[in-house]
């Protein structure tokens, strides 16, 4: 294997640190969304959708789910 000059190949601990600190507040963060989410049938896992105003404009440019009244 060939080493590239300037790199020592390994994280210091003080920035891997840091990135879990991160990671764990996140995780912290997030856990009643996910207690939530799961909390529901998994049948209905497929119908939950986010909320995120973006994903619903890509959705629907990309041909996402079609409305009841677009069907008619």
């Amino acid at each position: 294997m060939l080493k590239r000059p300037g790199r020592s190949g390994a994280r210091s601990p003080i920035s891997s640190g840091l990135k879990l600190s991160k990671l764990a507040t996140l995780m912290d963060e997030a856990e009643l969304g996910v207690r939530a989410y799961m909390s529901f049938p998994a049948p209905h896992h497929a119908k939950l959708h986010s909320t995120d105003p973006i994903k619903g404009l890509n959705g629907g440019i990309s041909g996402g789910p079609k409305s009841s009244a677009s069907s008619q």
